[in-house]
């Protein structure tokens, strides 16, 4: 019951993670693009760590209850093999988070701390929402991913 009930959270928190990401791709990284350079720091300023408490913990969670699921797995594993799906699943979600120490803490250092020069801002912005698509695609394959293992699951115990 419970490695269900965590695999089924996989899927919420995945799920919710990329859309989470996919709107800051397509709303809010645009709207910066589209602000002066100081107008694009000070709202990261002022908004960018609220977004971040709502996001990490999603990425976080995903990861966790992947983790988890995948974990349930073993159980089964000399009957079934090696469950892909989860595996694929907790690779994406991990590589998710790893993008934060990776690249987001030090680019939203920069304007967290407002060390940014104007000048750069629309360049810097540009890698965010780079690294930001890269993040959203590889949540979203995590998603499918878990969507494919539920699925598969359903129809091994119908």
């Amino acid at each position: 019951m419970f490695a269900r009930f965590s695999k089924l959270l996989a899927l919420l928190c995945s799920s919710g993670f990329s859309v989470g990401l996919i709107l800051t791709s397509v709303v809010i990284v645009e709207s910066w693009a589209s602000m002066e350079p100081a107008a694009a720091i000070d709202w990261f300023a002022e908004f960018g760590l609220p977004l971040g408490f709502v996001m990490v913990p999603f990425g976080g969670l995903a990861v966790v209850f992947s983790a988890v699921a995948l974990l349930s797995t073993i159980p089964s594993l000399r009957k079934t093999g090696m469950d892909w799906y989860w595996t694929a699943a907790l690779v994406l979600t991990a590589a998710t988070m790893v993008l934060l120490p990776v690249y987001f803490w030090g680019a939203n250092t920069l304007f967290f701390d407002g060390v940014i020069t104007s000048a750069d801002v629309p360049a810097e912005i540009q890698r965010w929402k780079f690294w930001n698509w890269v993040r959203t695609i590889l949540s979203i394959l995590a998603s499918v991913a878990i969507l494919l293992a539920l699925l598969r699951e359903r129809r091994q115990t119908a």
